[in-house]
């Protein structure tokens, strides 16, 4: 952002569309033909759901409290679920 001389809010919209062209190649993985396990690949894009959920309000690193990235990772990956 510094490096280009540019705006937080045009950063922001080169991220995401970034993103939204690395959904659209998962995505078309998902319905294509390939040499690995369909259990595998459904693995690689629940993993990279996660990690989508989990930073889409911020990555934690700025103000780690502000939007409860530290919470959500716990609820996610360590805290179990209650089952009753």
């Amino acid at each position: 952002m510094l490096e280009k001389g540019v705006t937080e809010e045009v950063a922001v919209e080169h991220i995401r569309g970034l993103i939204d062209e690395a959904w659209k190649k998962i995505n078309e993985e998902c319905v294509e033909q390939s040499l690995f396990p369909r259990e595998f690949i459904d693995a690689c894009i629940n993993g990279t759901r996660m990690t989508y959920g989990i930073y889409l309000y911020g990555d934690g690193y700025g103000s780690p409290d502000k939007h409860g990235t530290t919470d959500q990772i716990l609820f996610t990956l360590i805290k179990p679920v209650p089952l009753a």
